[in-house]
């Protein structure tokens, strides 16, 4: 995400009175990003969110330590970051995730829905409804792009940033068929081995 789209995101989701109860930055990895410290000022300092948040595998701590303080929390995987770097993650705002990875789903898995999305809230525990934003596109869940290389890409799951997203993913009802893919809904998560 280049700093023109950026300012571009802040500048319409301001003009248009929108206000995102969490921004989280997530993979590949979010440490890469070229424009972290400054995109994080912006967007810290915009008022158009209360919180931001990262997931990282941790490989580029010093990126995410510089952030810290405008984080409200961040998320390192234990089983992805450098032994010599889990340690120089410490205080309130780390959350460590000892999940195992496992493999995605090749084929759809039944009796899975309506899914069970562990990404209906943030690192906090709080409800949200997460949508995931690409290049001016928002996306019905974080890993709607994602899951729909399995079972296409289809109007309901995504729409431009300048349309009403907010309005049309309001009443998420987790019953798509790229939940049957996702690892996210702890009923495809518990038949993955």
């Amino acid at each position: 995400m280049s700093m023109e789209e950026v300012n571009n995101f802040i500048a319409s989701s301001s003009a248009r009175g929108i206000h995102y109860s969490c921004i989280t930055y997530a993979g590949g990895e979010p440490a890469m990003w070229t424009h972290l410290k400054e995109a994080t000022k912006l967007l810290y300092e915009s008022g158009v969110t209360n919180k931001i948040e990262l997931v990282s595998n941790g490989t580029y701590p010093d990126r995410i330590l510089e952030i810290e303080p405008m984080l409200s929390a961040y998320a390192i995987s234990t089983t992805q970051c450098p032994p010599e770097n889990l340690s120089k993650f410490t205080g309130c705002r780390v959350v460590f995730n000892s999940m195992p990875h496992r493999p995605l789903p090749l084929v759809p898995i039944e009796n899975t829905l309506p899914a069970f999305c562990c990404s209906d809230a943030d690192l906090s525990g709080e409800k949200s409804n997460q949508l995931n934003y690409i290049n001016g596109k928002v996306y019905y869940c974080c890993n709607a792009l994602l899951q729909s290389e399995r079972t296409g890409i289809t109007d309901d799951l995504v729409c431009d940033f300048e349309e009403d997203f907010i309005e049309k993913y309001r009443d998420k009802k987790y019953d798509k068929e790229i939940c049957k893919y996702c690892l996210c809904n702890s009923r495809v998560w518990e038949k993955i081995v």
